[in-house]
């Protein structure tokens, strides 16, 4: 009896051992050659044993590893290998930093080797990171240079214009834009030039084909015909250019021609608010347009011509740009449908425009009722307009934003 207790004694200490050697003794033993490899610097043979042991229970010692062999990657300058491993842990530490700063310095080594054009898509990628923004216009400004070099100008003028503000771009897009133009010219394809030629206002050469294509379509000038002459900036200041401006010849008479603007050009009040204090009747010589935006337009449109061919006091209009009055714009446009016009920045777009006139309240009924009953009366300036359908009406708030078309007569002897 003493002999069996002592075998089965024996029995359970044997299956004591062998659970305790494998719950613990391996398991610790496993661990400590994690330890080791771990210290030996070979992460991913401690990632297998301790993934092995209980990946759940060593998750944080498994991020670890995974976390020490991308830094090791990125300290060596792998920097792709590094993203890819970093990736799988990325919210892990610094991760997501370490990721975003091997991105840019892959940037940077692309730019280095002059790659602008991969370098520009990662710089783009951590577009807010130290000074990527600034590499990322050298990067445009480069890949210009290497278009212009091969003579692409219409894709590295697009480029220059997105860093117009860096080196010499301005200069650049002006070259483009002058090249392209002669090209045409060359070709025979004179309007086409002119779109280009314009916008190299700088360049003198430019300056000398523009006035020949300008005078050349005035040698067989009629009436209802079209002629381009001058430039207006279209779009806006970050995202615009100067496009020529096309008109239409209304009338002829002796040696001087009547030419209106094909398309509303710019947008203007007719009137400025601190205008309204004083009265409530505005003659044309009064108006905003008069006094601050035409002569505007007069030096500054008139490139090709020359301003000595826009006459400046012909027919009382004082100087030598002006809208058309109602009386005028029904005689050259006899229905509402000839009127429409459309922008000169949208040419899809029907727009309003100002008229010619003395701006002011047309409800003078309601006016004097008020001033005979003795009640207060808010004057409500308006101006007349030719609205987006063509239709003539005089009831715009002068203050308001509206188009505006150019007329010009232009002295035929001086062209």
């Amino acid at each position: 009896m003493k002999k069996k207790i002592i075998i089965i004694s024996s029995a359970v200490v044997c299956i004591f051992a062998v659970i305790l050697s494998f719950t613990v003794i391996v398991p610790a033993v496993k661990h400590h050659n994690a330890e080791k490899q771990i210290e030996s610097g070979n992460y991913k043979d401690a990632i297998t044993l301790l993934e092995n042991l209980d990946s759940d229970k060593y998750q944080n010692e498994i991020l670890e590893c995974k976390y020490l062999i991308g830094k090791r990657s990125y300290n060596s300058g792998a920097y792709d290998k590094a993203i890819e491993e970093l990736q799988e842990i990325e919210s892990y530490k610094d991760s997501a930093t370490i990721i975003v700063d091997c991105k840019y310095k892959t940037a940077c080594d692309l730019f280095n080797a002059k790659n602008y054009k991969e370098a520009e898509k990662k710089f783009s990628e951590v577009a807010d990171y130290e000074d990527s923004e600034d590499y990322i216009t050298k990067c445009n400004y480069n890949i210009a240079t290497e278009l212009f070099n091969s003579k692409k100008y219409d894709e590295a003028e697009k480029l220059f214009k997105q860093v117009k503000d860096y080196e010499n771009s301005e200069e650049m897009l002006e070259k483009c834009a002058y090249l392209q133009g002669k090209k045409l010219y060359d070709e025979k394809k004179y309007t086409e030039a002119l779109s280009y030629l314009v916008r190299a206002r700088s360049n003198s050469e430019a300056q000398k084909l523009i006035q020949k294509i300008e005078r050349a379509g005035f040698k067989n000038i009629k009436e209802k015909s079209s002629v381009f002459f001058g430039s207006n900036f279209v779009g806006s200041s970050d995202n615009g250019q100067y496009e020529p401006i096309e008109w239409t010849v209304l009338r002829i008479e002796e040696n001087k021609a009547l030419l209106y603007s094909k398309y509303v050009l710019f947008n203007a009040p007719y009137l400025i608010d601190n205008q309204l204090k004083y009265a409530s009747r505005f003659d044309w010589t009064i108006s905003s347009l008069y006094s601050t935006k035409m002569p505007w337009c007069y030096s500054y449109f008139f490139g090709g011509l020359g301003p000595d061919a826009i006459i400046t006091d012909y027919k009382d209009k004082k100087h030598g740009v002006f809208t058309l009055s109602k009386e005028e714009i029904e005689q050259y446009y006899k229905t509402d449908e000839e009127r429409i016009a459309t922008r000169a920045d949208n040419k899809t777009q029907a727009a309003p425009y100002w008229l010619r006139c003395e701006a002011r309240d047309p409800n003078i009924a309601a006016m004097l009722q008020a001033f005979f009953d003795g009640k207060d009366y808010e004057v409500q300036v308006c101006a007349e307009s030719v609205d987006a359908y063509g239709a003539i009406s005089d009831d715009r708030l002068a203050t308001e934003e509206c188009g505006v078309r150019i007329a010009v007569w232009v002295d035929l002897s001086k062209i």
